[in-house]
């Protein structure tokens, strides 16, 4: 008989104390982890202050059998050292006394089931008419927002998360591209975790130009778009000229396209986010908003630069070969 491989569905739910409590799921095999800097425990002793002190405990979880399995570890600047090996049953306490030998107070953890009982729903709210959000999963900590892009347009960009304050304003972001929506027409997108009460769909931008909710996004993801493509055009203009020059092999096309990548600057021009703003009710961009796109620049030309690296000289593909498989779905 074939040995049965472990399931991957979450048996447990371990609770990390506050604040704010948190969970994370145990499965067969493991795989789960969390990491705690020691600086945020709490000190008992003289041991928790000796400058060669772990810097982040880190908490591994798995189930085995009817149990929970917790191994402890203090990562320090030189290595890591397994401090304890705890199991518990269903509705059981770990609590991990080897923290006291370090200095620090106890942390306990609660073994509780994989789903969390029945909670209502958030309050969810659309910026987007042609969006709509619905409530997929109850989670421990968060829930699963399904998001519906109802219009015969590609999604190509949209913001969810909380309603804006004066103290605080967190959302989150998925973009594609106008040839790899990150919503198709008619499409859902069922992976959207989050802990905000109400949730609110901010903005939509479609892979005609065209957008819904709030400008300041829509003014963030249109220049981002265009500039992205700005700079892809130019990445594949300096590779065009480095592999098309027969002086060169394909060692030294590398070096010459990753050197010409590497001189393309990564600053906005004011033409391109001028015409970008085109139709939408904002002048300009705000120097957060310009530091942001400016790195998301910095990451295309870093990513296709650390591709050409795992480009072997001498092999059966050509770079020119390589250069079109790697970058086909940009």
């Amino acid at each position: 008989m074939a040995p049965v491989s472990p399931s991957h569905e979450p048996r447990f739910a371990i609770e990390m104390p506050g604040p704010p409590v948190s969970h994370v799921l145990a499965s067969e095999g493991g795989g789960s982890s969390a990491q705690i800097p020691f600086s945020s425990l709490t000190e008992v002793s003289w041991l928790a202050r000796r400058p060669d002190g772990p810097v982040t405990l880190q908490l591994d979880f798995s189930a085995e059998g009817n149990q929970a399995r917790v191994v402890s570890y203090a990562i320090y600047q030189s290595g890591k050292k397994k401090l304890g090996d705890h199991r518990a049953g269903l509705n059981e306490s770990v609590t991990l006394t080897e923290l006291s030998d370090l200095g620090y107070h106890p942390l306990t953890l609660r073994v509780l089931p994989p789903t969390p009982p029945p909670r209502p729903a958030p309050v969810l709210l659309s910026n987007a008419p042609s969006l709509r959000l619905d409530a997929a999963k109850e989670n421990w900590d968060t829930f699963t927002i399904a998001v519906h892009n109802l219009s015969a347009r590609g999604l190509v960009a949209y913001a969810i998360g909380g309603v804006r304050t004066a103290r605080d304003h967190s959302w989150h972001e998925t973009e594609g591209t106008a040839a790899h929506p990150a919503i198709p027409a008619g499409g859902t997108d069922a992976n959207v975790e989050l802990a905000t009460n109400p949730v609110v769909l901010l903005c939509a931008l479609f892979d005609d130009g065209s957008w819904e909710g709030d400008p300041d996004f829509a003014a963030s993801f249109k220049v981002r778009l265009a500039a992205s493509e700005a700079m892809e055009r130019q990445i594949d203009e300096v590779a065009a000229r480095a592999l098309s020059d027969p002086a060169l092999d394909d060692a030294a096309r590398v070096e010459r396209i990753r050197a010409g990548i590497d001189a393309l600057s990564e600053k906005l021009s004011p033409e391109l986010v001028r015409e970008a703003l085109a139709g939408v009710p904002v002048r300009d961009l705000t120097s957060q908003q310009e530091s942001s796109l400016e790195y998301a620049l910095h990451n295309i030309k870093w990513h296709t630069s650390d591709g050409l690296a795992h480009f072997k000289t001498g092999g059966r593909v050509t770079l020119a070969q390589y250069w079109a498989l790697t970058n086909s779905t940009r």
